[in-house]
């Protein structure tokens, strides 16, 4: 269950960054060049996590298992914070929201989908994680979801730039 709340708390903070940012990115002007240098650091920012990834070591963490209810508290506070606290959160979503102009409908549908993303994605990653017993596997299975998430983000930075700048 601690994965679970984690997650959930991940998801949380996440949507609340992304909410902070949406709104206050709605009462800026529409203007090319703020798009395009926002653009650019959405690519940049997309481009850093991707080589943060490929050079991270693997982690091996145990996670406790708990019946009581208020020990979730704990991973749900802590997801929730590192996300909302992450440096990055800020910069990222308002690049986001200010490149990809969007109506006030479009930016709730998009946090909406963050969280929901957010939750599913570290919610699995935290059960399979939990669940695999063969610290070998688990090594394998790490190295090559960060090479993977890592060639998605440039991918995604990538064709972010080029929209952006083709503009």
């Amino acid at each position: 269950m601690e994965p679970i709340a984690a997650a959930l708390g991940i998801a949380t903070g996440a949507t609340m960054a992304a909410c902070i940012a949406a709104s206050c990115t709605s009462i800026l002007p529409d203007l090319r060049i703020l798009r395009e240098v926002s653009g650019t650091l959405f690519s940049l920012l997309l481009l850093r996590t991707a080589s943060r990834l490929l050079r991270a070591s693997p982690i091996d963490r145990r996670i406790n298992v708990t019946d009581d209810i208020l020990a979730l508290r704990e991973p749900y506070l802590i997801g929730c914070s590192a996300a909302v606290c992450n440096p990055l959160s800020g910069p990222f979503f308002v690049s986001f929201f200010v490149s990809h102009a969007c109506s006030p409908s479009t930016a709730a549908t998009a946090c909406l989908t963050i969280f929901l993303l957010a939750a599913m994605w570290f919610s699995v990653l935290g059960v399979v994680l939990f669940h695999i017993r063969s610290i070998q596997i688990r090594h394998h299975w790490q190295e090559f979801g960060r090479q993977a998430l890592a060639l998605a983000l440039i991918v995604v930075a990538l064709r972010t730039f080029w929209l952006t700048v083709s503009l």
